[in-house]
């Protein structure tokens, strides 16, 4: 489902379609330098000692590596629908820093960071997952269960289309400003509110 801002967000868009580019563009680069590796030192070092499977497989372990590592986020997806359920997971972790004492030299302590996991309902029986990770709250989002909210790719959050109850208050999800069930449009980043359904 392609979900296309109104084009009076000028901004928004130049921003989220530079982005798009910045964050396939070290992965283009890495294809492209695992290409000419092949062909310049492969062929060349190895000549017909190494057969075609074998540097197929090689090549393909190469262009994959960024991928399981994590070190490269592709564009996903658009949608929109509603929120059918939302959980917050505490996770732990232990850091080492120094301690600077002769006996006690380092220090360990222990962090949280609470997942707030936020499964939506896009129709046809099937269902996207949003994680957002927070050091402070164990819920820092103003999402409530039935609420229609749409992803697109880039912003900082999902974007609630209000449903017309004047006592809450939303968030702009690309700037992350305090937005009034009666704004049209974001008095900081000049994001257009959706209209709701």
């Amino acid at each position: 489902m392609k979900i296309e801002l109104s084009p009076e967000n000028t901004d928004v868009i130049a921003y989220l379609k530079d982005k798009r580019r910045r964050a396939v563009m070290p992965y283009i680069i890495w294809v492209a330098a695992v290409m000419i590796i092949e062909a310049a030192f492969m062929f060349r070092y190895f000549g017909e000692r190494i057969n075609m499977p074998i540097s197929a497989l090689i090549w393909l372990i190469l262009l994959v590596i960024p991928i399981v590592f994590g070190k490269v986020k592709f564009p996903k997806p658009s949608f929109e629908g509603v929120i059918t359920d939302i959980r917050v997971k505490p996770s732990r972790g232990l850091w080492l820093r120094n301690g600077g004492g002769m006996l006690d030299p380092y220090e360990y302590k222990t962090w949280v960071i609470y997942n707030t996991i936020i499964t939506v309902d896009i129709g046809g029986g099937k269902t996207k997952k949003v994680v957002y990770q927070d050091e402070k709250h164990e819920n820092a989002y103003p999402y409530r269960v039935g609420d229609r909210v749409r992803y697109i790719w880039g912003m900082k959050y999902m974007q609630i289309i209000p449903d017309g109850d004047l006592k809450r208050y939303y968030i702009c999800p690309f700037c992350r400003a305090n937005l009034q069930p009666e704004d049209e449009k974001c008095g900081e980043c000049g994001l257009s509110v959706p209209k709701g359904k």
